[in-house]
């Protein structure tokens, strides 16, 4: 079992305490402490916001008139749920698979009350900058696949995406 706290908060630090007192001896196990990877970049939340901009004004699609916050959660469960538990980011797996037993043992409306609620939990701030890039990745190609313009200043976009060669054919000004 691997677990990972990254301490970006006075609650995060009492988590790793906590964590750390009730090791045993038995299994042996071993602590690092390393310096955490860096969180999205500025650029990235510059960009995803535009993006729920974009998505929020759109009119194409059956899910126009949501809010820029809903477009949030629905983007969380969409992709970066699947990233997070890929790559178990602050225990994600674990918690899903812990809600995929309670979805066969108490039902569906259960499964679906608790995982919204894991999804509200789940923070965009808790994604590095190669999490976050998949995730802006997996935005651009759901709103191109259902018709979502995304206005993008190139020079963010290019920031954001870590591309030094910008492909202004995928841009829309």
């Amino acid at each position: 079992m691997k677990q990972s706290i990254i301490i970006n908060s006075q609650d995060k630090r009492k988590q790793a305490v906590i964590a750390v007192n009730s090791i045993t001896s038995d299994p042996l196990m071993q602590v690092t402490i390393e310096k955490a990877v860096n969180t999205r970049s500025v650029a990235q939340n510059r960009l995803y916001w535009a993006f729920m901009y974009d998505c929020e004004h759109t009119g194409v699609n059956e899910q126009a008139g949501k809010t820029k916050d809903e477009w949030h959660l629905f983007f969380k469960e969409f992709a970066l749920l699947n990233i997070f538990i890929r790559d178990n980011t602050d225990g994600t797996a674990e918690t899903m698979a812990a809600l995929y037993e309670v979805k066969t043992s108490c039902g569906v409306d259960v499964y679906s009350n608790m995982k919204a609620f894991v999804i509200d939990k789940i923070s965009t701030t808790s994604a590095n900058v190669a999490q976050f890039t998949e995730y802006l990745q997996d935005i651009e190609r759901f709103c191109y696949s259902v018709g979502i313009a995304l206005r993008t200043d190139p020079l963010i976009y290019g920031r954001a995406m870590d591309k030094h060669h910008i492909d202004f054919s995928r841009i829309n000004l």
